[in-house]
């Protein structure tokens, strides 16, 4: 006589950011968040989401990704944002 059963398998995927000195040193303000954020170039934006600069750019048009011009014009993105989207 043989048992017959069902097995569940469940898997939980979590994204895990460390954050160390270099983040506090990076932080700037973010108009959107209207608070003190780290901030990220678009290809650091771009590995974090496994995308590529043309969805990184789109969602800034959107408003879904915040995003601030230097004084030098160096274009950096939200981190903030990007995590809470």
């Amino acid at each position: 006589m043989t048992q017959q059963g069902t097995i569940e398998t469940a898997c939980e995927i979590a994204r895990v950011f460390v954050c160390g000195e270099h983040w506090r040193n990076s932080a700037a303000w973010c108009d959107g968040c209207e608070s003190e954020v780290p901030m990220i170039t678009e290809l650091t934006a771009a590995i974090l989401e496994k995308t590529d600069s043309v969805t990184i750019f789109r969602r800034v048009e959107t408003g879904e990704l915040h995003h601030k011009v230097t004084a030098d014009g160096a274009l950096l993105f939200c981190f903030s944002s990007l995590l809470n989207r």
